[in-house]
């Protein structure tokens, strides 16, 4: 995407009230906590006037409403520090905001918890794969900017048809019941000869999904990512974007909110680099795993 003009937004009332709550939260946590920082957030154009006048809702204030779910990892309102991540929430605009946020103390989620409210001990939430920071109290939001931007040919867009924030929690739903039957199955070597590599997060733990593997069979790669994604110290595999040692996999495993972001991540950028260009859909180890029998290849690759 193109920036074409950034609009700067002053709302001393705002400002007041963002000030007020970074200083209880400094007083509560300790000046570490109280830093603030800055997050995108997608929503529909004709929201964006009134978050600039009024501030944001959160649940239970009067007019809020959950644009794509029902909080997936909690009841709050959504940030993200990547822009192309907070596209997936928009319809048909082409505006982010950009935010001062208070995040606090932050609770590490490692799993959907779909609708929860905030944990408690906690200020704000993060997504497992730590690129959502949910928010649930308006004063901890203050709207800094909006930012104007235009696709480039053949980038991301919101279609009904695309590739959605709603259509991949989705996805991670169905994925996530499949899961759960896979667990409770009897062992059977189902995946004998067969070595994975993850990327992305999965809907459990890699732990969990590693053992789950193993338990039916399989082998689990443990490859290495260069320093930061970039060049490591040791030596890496195609300069950027490599591993500082590579174990070849027979299969990798990617997941649904991977493989449909709007930037590929060091990981995914790194095995395309050592040559893979199919990537499989998670729901293949389950469903291989409940049949009791390595499902056909061709049906679960990622479109």
């Amino acid at each position: 995407a193109q920036v074409v003009k950034v609009e700067y937004v002053c709302n001393p009332i705002l400002i007041q009230k963002f000030n007020k709550a970074r200083d209880e939260l400094k007083e509560k946590r300790g000046v570490e906590y109280s830093y603030p920082v800055l997050a995108f957030h997608g929503t529909a154009i004709a929201n964006i006037q009134p978050i600039c006048e009024t501030g944001f809702k959160v649940p239970g204030q009067k007019g809020f409403k959950h644009a794509t779910d029902s909080g997936y990892y909690g009841r709050g309102t959504y940030f993200s520090e990547y822009p192309g991540y907070s596209m997936g929430y928009i319809k048909g605009s082409t505006k982010l905001l950009l935010c001062q946020v208070l995040q606090g103390k932050v609770y590490q989620c490692t799993q959907l918890i779909t609708g929860a409210d905030l944990q408690h001990g906690y200020d704000s939430h993060c997504s497992p794969c730590k690129k959502e920071l949910i928010i649930f109290r308006s004063d901890f939001i203050l709207p800094q900017y909006i930012v104007h931007y235009k696709l480039n040919a053949g980038e991301f867009k919101y279609t009904p048809n695309g590739i959605t924030k709603e259509a991949i929690q989705k996805k991670l739903a169905k994925i996530g019941k499949l899961y759960k039957k896979a667990v409770t199955t009897k062992d059977k070597p189902v995946f004998n000869g067969y070595k994975f590599a993850f990327i992305g997060q999965m809907v459990d733990t890699p732990l969990a999904i590693e053992t789950l593997v193993k338990r039916f069979g399989g082998q689990v790669c443990k490859n290495e990512m260069g320093s930061s994604g970039k060049k490591s110290s040791k030596k890496t595999f195609h300069g950027y974007y490599g591993f500082s040692s590579y174990d070849a996999p027979t299969m990798i495993i990617c997941s649904v909110a991977e493989i449909g972001a709007t930037t590929p991540s060091a990981e995914l950028q790194a095995y395309k680099n050592m040559g893979h260009q199919v990537f499989y859909r998670e729901d293949f180890l389950y469903d291989s795993i409940i049949e009791g029998s390595v499902k056909p290849l061709e049906e679960y690759t990622h479109d």
